[in-house]
């Protein structure tokens, strides 16, 4: 940034455009879409069944994850996006040593219910039914 100002300079414009550029192919080329359906989806982070669909930033109520589509096929990757400087591994992790994706958004977690519990046939991710 130079000085006082709020416009960033030159060389941190290219950064940012870099870095969106790269954002959204990732997005667009690698994420996990799929179109709402009368069975909610399981969660990429937690596993439970909350997302009406996949790829459409909707938050997990039981963990907090914000769905952009990242899935196992780049769950180690930073995507950086709504999810920060969280990837899907670290989020599942966190999940599992106490109940969200991050310690700051417990207060915003709650306890799934039965019938968000995962079914046993499909995968935890990239459900395809």
């Amino acid at each position: 940034m130079t000085g006082q100002s709020d416009t960033p300079d030159p060389d941190e414009l290219e950064r940012r455009r870099h870095w969106f550029r790269w954002y959204t192919d990732t997005a667009s080329h690698n994420s996990t879409l799929r179109p709402p359906r009368d069975r909610a989806y399981a969660c990429p982070c937690c596993g439970y069944r909350t997302l009406l669909e996949r790829g459409g930033y909707e938050i997990c109520s039981v963990c907090f994850w914000e769905d952009d589509g990242q899935d196992d096929h780049d769950a180690h990757i930073v995507r950086g996006g709504p999810n920060g400087t969280l990837s899907l591994s670290q989020a599942r992790r966190n999940f599992a040593a106490f109940g969200a994706n991050r310690e700051r958004d417990l207060p915003h977690v709650r306890d799934p219910r039965p019938e968000e519990h995962p079914l046993q046939e499909e995968p935890r991710s990239g459900d395809h039914s």
